[in-house]
This record gives structure tokens, C-alpha cells and sequence, in this order.
């Protein structure tokens, strides 16, 4: 996206992820809920959408219908970076486009594997190639943000997300939160009327999803935890659920209302450069992926806490996992590239990490 557009936010897209691929009980009774919301919800699998391609041996025969976190909102301006330091960045960067990342060296003696995510994606953009379900089935275990097959790291998030916020009317003026409810019912058939305790969050999640050209959209984590489960491979995580929990904490409910707002204001446009970054992800372009974050919004304004501080983090714990077994990682995709990226970083430490195709 070119700066100025409007970008996709880490806080939106670690918000959602987190919401619906973290906590099923929680999710279940909310989605319950905002089920609700509903006027009219398509039954069909994708609205105005593309044949979906052929789709990965991993898909399941029921559909999954969680609630998407691949989307975008409004950001403010950009930052203005240096064509020097723009020509550092991309010197130190992988040489060639790929969501799947093998990693050697360093002593290892089983090769690991590093993949980019969308968290959710419609099915007719799920990329999933013969290599990477060859590295999927070579592989000991698995490794996903957090390890969400653990019933104690479950408990804990639900726990910790089961607290007092406020839903969205306590953050808006009369006449925002009315244009917020026409908004609602006039383009996205959902009655807010009936909930106006839901929580900005949960709202931005319900919006967010509605990005998507389908009306059910596929989640690579549920789809690797099934085969895990199916093959018996172990299910590991980089991040504690207190982590998470600190990660969600740092989203302000009145900036996220203000959010919201904004999104209304914008919807068209933020579906339509959504549509383009699916697009990069569906190229394995993780670099235009990251251009696009760095370019939609002031640079730093988030990305220490979604990205940056966690990348630093998951290095020594990786490995630690790789030292023991052969690993295949599965984080989003934006965690990937840049002079703080996980392949960077890697690369620092000592490891080869090579581009598979």
C-alpha cells in the first residue's frame, strides 16, 4: 500500500487472532452472542469471490467459523524513512519470496522449518504447496504463537479475558454511536441495538471480518492443530498466555472505538486494500507484506509490542525447540521480514535460513 493508504494494524490483526483462535470456550459463547447480531448471514461460502483454487489435503471437511483477523483498518500517516535507511533494511533482508523458510546450521542436526501465516484467509487464497506439506510431514512437532492445545493455557486466557470492559456505547457520543448502529444494519445487516455491552475488541473482530470476500474463512493454526492431532505430532508454543494477555492489554478500548469510527467512515476502501495485501500474501511476497505495515502507518507506533519485542523473544526459544527436535514453526507472516524480523534475526544467530519453493 502506498503511504497514506489505509493499512493493515497489528493491534487489529493480533486482536482478532487472538479472540478467535485463542479461546474457544470464550469465543464460542461470545460468537453465540454475536451470532445474534445477525439480519441476514450468507449461508454460501464465499460472496463475490474467485474459484477457489485447490485447496490442501489439511482443509477440513467441515467449515471453521471463526472470526477473521486478516483485516485492515485506517492508520495514521507515515513516518518519512531515508532512502539510506530504506537501502540498509532491504540489504540485510532474505533474497528471495517465500512463506516457507528452511533452517540449518549453527549445530543443528535435523533441519526446522519457519512458516508465514495469515491468520484467517478466504479458501480460495489459502496458499498451501507440495513443499510445504512435504516439510509439514517431515517435521517432529509443531510450533505455533502459543500452544493453544494446552487446556491450562486455555483456562488462563479465558480467565484473563473475562474482565469488566466496557462495551463500545460507553466510549462514543450519542451521535457516533447512532451513525456506528446504522452503519451496522444499513451495510452489514447486524442489529448493535442488541448489544451494546460488547466490548470494542469483540466489535473490531465482527467489522474486521467482514473484510473478507467469503463468509467462511479458513485459519492455517486450526488447520495445523488438526493435523497435528491427526498424526500425533506435539503441539508447542512460543509465547506464555500471560504474554498474550500483556499483548492485549497494551489495546486501549477508547483507541480502538475511535478505530471503529474510522472504519465506517472508510469501509470500501479498507476492503479494497485488503483485497491487495491478500494478494502479496498469496505471491509469498513477504516483503511487500511489510512495506505495506511500514508504509500505512508512523512506524514504531505499535510495532514494538506486536512485533519487535516478541521477535526478540521466540529467538532463544526456538533454539532451544530446534536443539531437541525438528520443529515447524507457523507464525504470521509479518513477523517474518525486516531488520527485526524472525529470518533476520535467525540469521544473526548463527542459523542458515533458506528460501523453499
Amino acid at each position: 500500500m502506498l503511504a497514506g493508504s489505509l493499512g493493515p494494524s497489528q493491534s487489529a490483526l493480533h486482536s482478532s487472532y487472538f479472540i478467535n483462535n485463542h479461546i474457544p470456550a470464550a469465543a464460542l459463547r461470545r460468537r453465540e452472542q454475536i451470532s445474534a447480531l445477525s439480519i441476514s448471514a450468507p449461508q454460501h461460502l464465499c460472496v463475490n469471490a474467485p474459484a477457489p483454487r485447490s485447496l490442501p489435503p489439511m482443509l477440513p471437511s467441515r467449515p471453521i467459523r471463526d472470526l477473521s483477523v486478516c483485516c485492515v483498518k485506517p492508520s495514521p500517516p507515515p513516518l518519512c524513512f531515508s532512502a539510506t535507511l530504506r537501502r540498509c533494511i532491504k540489504a540485510s533482508q532474505p533474497d528471495s519470496n517465500s512463506l516457507l523458510w528452511k533452517i540449518t546450521g549453527n549445530g543443528l542436526t535435523k533441519a526446522s522449518w519457519l512458516f508465514g501465516t495469515m491468520h484467517l484467509i478466504c479458501p480460495s487464497d489459502y496458499v498451501w504447496t507440495p513443499a510445504m506439506e512435504k516439510s509439514l510431514a517431515s517435521c517432529q512437532k509443531i510450533c505455533l504463537e502459543m500452544d493453544m492445545d494446552d487446556p491450562e493455557v486455555l483456562k488462563t486466557l479465558e480467565t484473563g479475558m473475562q474482565s469488566d470492559d466496557k462495551g463500545i456505547k460507553e466510549f462514543l457520543t450519542t451521535d457516533q454511536y447512532q451513525k456506528l448502529l446504522k452503519f451496522c444494519k444499513d451495510s452489514l445487516q447486524m442489529d448493535l441495538s442488541r448489544m451494546p455491552n460488547l466490548a470494542p475488541m469483540n466489535l473490531e473482530a465482527v467489522l474486521l471480518m467482514r473484510c473478507l470476500p467469503c463468509s467462511i474463512p479458513v485459519s492455517y493454526e486450526m488447520k495445523l492443530m488438526e493435523t497435528a492431532k491427526g498424526t500425533g505430532k506435539e503441539i508447542l508454543g512460543l509465547e506464555s498466555p500471560e504474554e498474550q494477555l500483556s499483548v492485549m492489554n497494551s489495546i486501549r478500548p477508547d483507541s480502538t472505538s475511535i478505530e471503529i469510527l474510522d472504519m465506517v467512515d472508510s469501509f470500501r476502501t479498507i476492503k479494497s486494500n485488503f483485497s491487495q495485501l491478500v494478494n502479496k500474501y498469496h505471491q509469498q511476497n513477504i516483503a511487500a507484506l511489510f512495506d505495506e505495515m511500514l508504509n500505512s502507518r508512523t512506524y514504531g507506533m505499535d510495532d514494538a509490542v506486536f512485533l519487535n519485542d516478541r521477535n526478540q523473544k521466540w529467538i532463544p526459544r526456538m533454539t532451544k525447540f530446534m536443539k531437541a527436535n525438528s520443529i515447524f514453526f507457523a507464525v504470521g507472516a509479518m513477523h517474518l521480514y525486516g531488520d527485526q524480523g524472525v529470518i533476520h534475526l535467525l540469521r544473526k544467530a548463527g542459523y542458515t535460513v533458506s528460501p523453499i519453493h
